[in-house]
């Protein structure tokens, strides 16, 4: 019983979260996943509104619509900026 009780106590019984090294950016296809963090990281320090659009996208799976209204900017706006930050991210990650 008391193996039983330790066992649980360390996460006995939950299920395996599986950890992904990569991550899929569009137009790039599968990235390192600490390549992303710094190449956001480095993107924040150019435009800070660019690196949340692409966290937004990318790691909130949100839409261009939604992103529009998160970030109070016309669809177009977003769809203009996001492609701009994925084509800088693109280029600082080669």
């Amino acid at each position: 019983q008391c193996r039983r009780r330790a066992a649980l106590k360390r996460g006995g019984g939950k299920a395996d979260v599986e950890l992904h090294s990569t991550i899929l950016l569009p137009g790039a296809g599968e990235v390192d996943t600490l390549g992303i963090h710094d190449a956001i990281a480095a993107l924040a320090e150019h435009d800070r509104t660019l690196a949340e659009l692409v966290e937004a996208r990318v790691f909130g799976e949100l839409s261009i619509p939604e992103c529009a209204k998160l970030f109070d900017m016309a669809p177009r706006t977003v769809n203009r900026r996001w492609a701009f930050a994925i084509a800088w991210l693109r280029d600082r990650m080669q």
